[in-house]
């Protein structure tokens, strides 16, 4: 029988506790569910902002070199770092559709957070390639998923 002492259980724990953090950092990778029948309903519902929201375009990029791989929609003032390459205010007043369902790959979290690739039906303004709303909620919320304080189901 191997005989542990309490320092090296300790050592142990910290170290499993660094990787575990280690391997969150970083952009998850994720995969497309919207034909799932777990989600598959989600797909054209339609919302609307009923306040600003930025539109923050991410790139994915090692080295942050100014390409755009995506461009998510965040409250408030949202985020900064490398990986931001533009904010734009997303006036309230637009309506958004879902096209697309993606769900983090391999995720250890008991609520997993989806992300929407929406269509921007309002105006062609703001025609990304692939325009993401972030889940914040329960997906039983009445909304999706989405932040009644920022989206409003339409249909």
């Amino acid at each position: 029988m191997i005989s542990i002492t309490g320092k090296q259980y300790l050592s142990f724990s910290l170290i499993a506790l660094i990787c575990c953090l280690l391997s969150a950092c970083g952009p998850q990778e994720m995969e497309d569910v919207s034909s799932s029948p777990e989600y598959d309903f989600l797909v054209g519902k339609k919302f609307q902002t009923i306040e600003e929201v930025w539109a923050t375009g991410i790139t994915l990029d090692r080295n942050y070199e100014p390409r755009v791989d995506y461009v998510v929609l965040v409250p408030s003032v949202g985020f900064n770092g490398p990986e931001v390459v533009f904010k734009r205010a997303f006036n309230a007043g637009h309506t958004v559709e879902i096209i697309r369902v993606l769900k983090p790959k391999n995720s250890i979290r008991s609520r997993v957070r989806l992300e929407y690739v929406v269509k921007e039906l309002s105006s062609s303004e703001y025609n990304y390639t692939s325009l993401r709303a972030r889940t914040s909620e329960p997906l039983d919320n009445g909304n999706a998923g989405l932040d009644p304080s920022v989206y409003k189901l339409l249909n």
